[in-house]
């Protein structure tokens, strides 16, 4: 019924670009009415606001909005969340925020030390240029003169030093994807280019630090001695005491800002060492995992997809060089539906009382394919099908939290 233009990213990134849209009956494979029914977060609200709308007016409507919806559904899991309102780029970018806040961070420290560094050596430069300003003045240069002179020689040689770090970036940033291939999980054809934006920004701000940079040497370069300039013989290096005092100060600077990064980055480093000694709970050497999505028009109830399921094992498990197979709804680090637990022996508490955690959909072999130890009880098997006793493995903090003090194995939840 109409065309559209090319549409961005989704959220969730199954489909980088999505080429139809179309209407269907909504479902929700693997959840049940009653599994709804007790709150389950799966939808994003988007809203576009009204001219002349803030975020903090469309922010201060929500806390009723949530009482109410507290009131209305007091027994479900999310009555006792809080809404948050967020902006595109926040939504976006959450996740990556500190990381870009601690790299702007660094590069910013790295840019004050190139500016310190340039700012001394055109200190020294024009100290050493005395006696042909002293020879520009005597024969009738003004003070503005020799300011713009220099000024002007400190922004063409910030403009060629942006220009040469611009082709080298221009040439560099396409390789990013190869050289990182075995550091970043990316795409076998991850493609990354210059973004003209931030190629004009980088070029502006390497003029403008040139032009900061360079204007208080200026400045002290027209200012010098003009008798004593011209009765130099050669190239005089010291300048005066201001000006050494200064140069000794951007010294200090730089060392400061060096030390800072140095701690900083060491403090990296060890972290990162320490993060990767740490026990993630399963063995990732040897693992490969790979995604299915099933259309719900050839598998539309929970019979077929238990098929299908039964029949992909059966056909890894009998491929060669596969020590075990197994499949689930997602995989360790990456999350899963928030569920609350209370036990059954007892009155359930309230709902801000039970105990979160969330939950995963597995088949046989998951532990031993992991390489996750079981510490008590069994393990899943072809018999705990979903016509069978509903049976759950649980995890050394949950049973300590909901069985304290207890042997979990035979209790209900």
């Amino acid at each position: 019924v109409g065309v559209l233009p090319n549409m961005p990213v989704t959220w969730f990134g199954a489909n980088p670009i999505a080429e139809v849209w179309t209407t269907k009956p909504f479902q929700l494979p693997g959840f049940s009415y009653e599994r709804l029914m007790r709150g389950t977060s799966f939808l994003r609200v988007v809203g576009r606001m009204k001219p002349g709308i803030t975020v903090q007016q469309v922010s201060a409507a929500l806390p009723s909005l949530d009482q109410s919806y507290r009131t209305q559904y007091p027994n479900k899991i999310d009555s006792v969340f809080t809404t948050t309102l967020r902006t595109l780029p926040q939504d976006v970018t959450q996740t990556f925020r500190a990381g870009f806040a601690t790299l702007f961070a660094a590069v910013s420290f790295v840019l004050l030390i190139a500016c310190s560094n340039v700012a001394n050596l055109l200190l020294v430069r024009f100290s050493g240029r005395r006696r042909e300003i002293a020879l520009r003045m005597a024969i009738g240069a003004s003070r503005a003169g020799i300011v713009r002179l220099f000024v002007f020689e400190s922004l063409l040689v910030s403009l060629i030093a942006g220009a040469v770090g611009a082709f080298v970036a221009w040439r560099l940033v396409p390789l990013v994807p190869r050289m990182a291939s075995n550091f970043l999980p990316l795409e076998a054809n991850t493609a990354t280019s210059l973004s003209i934006p931030v190629l004009i920004f980088t070029i502006a701000l390497s003029i403008l630090t040139g032009l900061l940079m360079g204007v208080y040497p200026a400045l002290q370069a027209s200012h010098a001695d003009l008798v004593g300039g011209l009765k130099e013989g050669g190239r005089g290096t010291s300048g005066s005491m201001r000006q050494q005092c200064f140069r000794k100060t951007l010294v200090g600077a730089q060392v400061a800002l060096s030390v800072t990064l140095l701690a900083g980055a060491a403090l990296l480093i060890t972290s990162f060492i320490r993060l990767s000694q740490q026990n993630i709970g399963f063995r990732s050497q040897n693992l490969w995992t790979g995604a299915i999505t099933l259309p719900v028009s050839q598998y539309p109830d929970a019979q077929s997809r238990q098929r299908f399921a039964e029949q992909i094992l059966n056909e890894l498990r009998n491929v060669r060089g596969l020590e075990s197979a197994t499949i689930s709804g997602d995989i360790p680090l990456n999350g899963g539906n928030r569920t609350l637990y209370a036990r059954a022996d007892r009155d359930a508490p309230p709902i801000e009382k039970r105990a979160s955690a969330p939950s995963h959909d597995i088949a046989p072999d998951y532990f031993k394919t992991w390489g996750i130890p079981l510490l008590a009880g069994r393990e899943f098997n072809e018999h705990d099908t979903a016509d069978g006793q509903k049976v759950c493995l649980i995890s050394q903090a949950g049973a300590k939290k909901v069985f304290p003090n207890e042997n979990p194995i035979g209790k209900t939840l």
